[in-house]
């Protein structure tokens, strides 16, 4: 009787063994359909919910421990799509419309402080993106027409305090290009036409005085350049050609008998 019931034990063991083997070889495929998600493995929800109602008619859940959608057939994307850190804190939530980002982006700090908010229309920005520093404080402010630049943006110092202010038209500059000190005070100031250099650039002492002054045509320096010591007092000026120096002084009194028209 001891040898019959060693030999069925033998037997199961083999078998357990042999189809362990065969589920390695050859493991189990994805639930057909499910498109997967980047750099790591599937893991698939056939439920409904989406956490926030449930998908959209004839879209499917895909979720993860990280991240959440709803999907097309095609593999649009439709509605929000929602990442997380590891630690469970919402990481990025954008709207999707047919596979193309089309109304809010919003992405946060591991800690949970907002990094940045956008609009989107037709998978390009549109309006104006705001970014923030962990400390709450913003660090940038750009305005966006189609997915270009178009407007203003704002760039700020780790303090929150503004550094660089500039206008933009289809993405190449145009307008005032403004930077400043810590104190607020004017750094420099210069002029773009069409993402070209165009017209007076101005520098500034932190003090407030004026430090240099020149003028630009289609990005060359042109006409008279001229610099100031700290304390407001003529220091040099030079004549510009075509982006060459065609004269420079170091004398105040030389310079009202030059000429550089």
């Amino acid at each position: 009787m001891f040898n019959i019931f060693l030999a069925l034990t033998l037997c199961a063991g083999f078998a357990t063994a042999a189809s362990t083997a065969a589920w390695a070889a050859a493991p189990p495929k994805a639930a057909k359909g499910v498109p997967k998600a980047p750099d790591k493995p599937q893991d698939p929800d056939t439920a409904t919910e989406d956490g926030d109602g449930k998908c959209p008619e004839g879209t499917t859940l895909h979720r993860t421990k990280i991240e959440r959608y709803c999907y097309h057939p095609n593999y649009n994307k439709e509605g929000k799509w929602e990442f997380w850190y590891a630690s469970g804190q919402k990481k990025s939530e954008t709207s999707y419309k047919n596979g193309k980002r089309h109304g809010k982006r919003v992405a946060w700090y591991d800690a949970g402080q907002k990094k940045e908010e956008c609009t989107f229309k037709d998978d390009a920005e549109e309006g104006r993106c705001t970014g923030w520093h962990k400390d709450g404080k913003k660090s940038e402010e750009i305005d966006y027409k189609a997915g270009k630049k178009h407007g203003l943006w704002i760039n700020y110092d780790g303090d929150g305090v503004k550094k660089e202010e500039s206008n933009w038209k289809d993405g190449a500059r145009n307008g005032p290009t403004t930077t400043f000190y810590v104190n607020g005070q004017k750094k420099e100031e210069y002029e773009h036409k069409d993402g070209k250099r165009q017209g007076l650039h101005t520098t500034w002492y932190e003090s407030g005085k004026k430090k240099m002054e020149e003028r630009f045509e289609s990005n060359k320096i042109e006409g008279l350049h001229t610099e100031w010591t700290p304390t407001g007092k003529f220091q040099s000026a030079a004549c510009f050609r075509d982006n060459s120096v065609k004269w420079r002084t170091d004398d105040e009194a030389e310079l009202k008998t030059k000429n550089c028209n």
